[in-house]
């Protein structure tokens, strides 16, 4: 695994923390996309705090021009 992307959850139970949790202590980038704080953002290479919807449109948008 190269990075891990979490989208739209605050990850306030243990089924999706865990997920990051491990990430980082891999050392994998972790980006966050997420309106608000979630329990993630301490271990969070990135934080974007904008509309999930619209951040993925633009990613997938960027990938078919790569």
């Amino acid at each position: 695994v190269k990075w891990l992307l979490w989208v739209g959850s605050a990850l306030t139970v243990w089924a999706g923390f865990r997920f990051v949790k491990l990430a980082s202590e891999r050392g994998i980038p972790i980006a966050i996309v997420n309106i608000g704080p979630t329990r993630g953002d301490d271990l969070a290479t990135h934080k974007i705090e904008e509309n999930c919807g619209d951040v993925l449109s633009e990613l997938c948008g960027a990938a078919r021009s790569v």
